[in-house]
């Protein structure tokens, strides 16, 4: 089977999410990648429905929401006149909703992915009613997101944009003599070198030499950090996020659950409890290999992949 990925070459880009599902769905079909960066210099065209008989595709996956107005980003067109499944991905439901719903009507596009449940009413009720809302957590590989048997020698990082709430956990946990805190600045989004960059496998094993990972997720989102802290067996501090149930994220089980005025007591806590903070962390390994590794998406996407293209011929 020939996927077509339309979207941007994020080889480059710390946000790995797209690239992580992206190369466990390779071991299961054929992917081929267009746009910027990404051939779309050797063959000049946004047609789609060129661009398709080129490939020879199946189906086409769009990495993200693809509209006028978004800077360097390409507007794909003739997406409506193509009869194969059309599938999109997308990211931030805080973005441009009304149109984003516009544009899955206008270019009939089949499915839509969401990694944050809360999204997914909006597009159901303002979409056609053939178009499919899928819920896509995220997931991680478990070939870089694992326990590296590292000596944890930091008590908690705190990595990350500099929300706010996530600053003022910085500002107070750098201040504790008593605390080990492993900071760095966030890499810039697009350019990083994945070889020294933090990000990916650098970004994992430094993760996995802390003892516990504390962030905030500013809209209560279910954000990859979740799954990339429990992934590393380190003890996950954070808010509880929207659909945590259906995610079998249990504060107190797998995570702990922090807020502005417990956070500080929280992290001493568990630096002076080691076997109930292993107890959590082990428990938050095992959440995320058995419901979201990259390799458990790439199967659900496959499986979806074959009843669309059953449907469409």
């Amino acid at each position: 089977m020939n996927i077509l990925w339309l979207g941007l070459n994020d080889d480059t880009k710390v946000g790995s999410q797209h690239f992580y599902l992206r190369e466990a769905l390779k071991e299961h079909v054929n992917v081929q990648c267009y746009g910027p960066r990404w051939g779309l210099d050797n063959y000049k065209t946004l047609d789609v429905s060129k661009i398709v008989k080129i490939f020879g595709s199946d189906a086409i996956f769009i990495q993200g929401y693809w509209s006028p107005g978004k800077g360097s980003n390409p507007l794909w067109k003739n997406l409506d006149k193509v009869s194969i499944p059309k599938i999109s991905m997308f990211s931030d439901p805080h973005n441009s909703p009304k149109h984003r719903s516009e544009w899955i009507v206008e270019n009939q596009i089949d499915v839509s992915f969401h990694p944050y449940k809360n999204a997914m009413a909006f597009v159901k009720t303002h979409t056609h009613k053939e178009h499919q809302v899928k819920f896509m957590p995220w997931s991680v590989p478990t070939d870089i997101f694992k326990d590296y048997k590292f000596e944890r020698k930091h008590d908690v990082a705190v990595l990350g944009q500099p929300y706010p709430l996530r600053k003022h956990y910085h500002d107070v946990l750098r201040k504790q003599n008593d605390l080990k805190i492993f900071h760095r600045p966030r890499p810039p989004q697009w350019g990083s070198d994945p070889k020294t960059a933090l990000m990916r496998g650098n970004y994992a094993k430094a993760i996995a030499r802390c003892k516990m990972f504390i962030f905030d997720t500013k809209r209560k989102y279910a954000i990859l950090k979740y799954f990339e802290s429990m992934g590393c067996k380190t003890l996950t501090l954070a808010d509880i996020p929207m659909g945590a149930e259906e995610l079998h994220f249990v504060p107190g089980v797998n995570f702990v659950a922090v807020d502005r005025n417990n956070f500080l007591k929280v992290v001493r806590y568990f630096k002076s409890h080691e076997e109930e903070r292993l107890q959590i962390a082990q428990r938050g390994y095992e959440t995320i290999r058995k419901y979201h590794t990259s390799e458990i998406r790439a199967k659900q996407f496959y499986s979806l992949l074959k009843k669309l293209t059953g449907m469409k011929r």
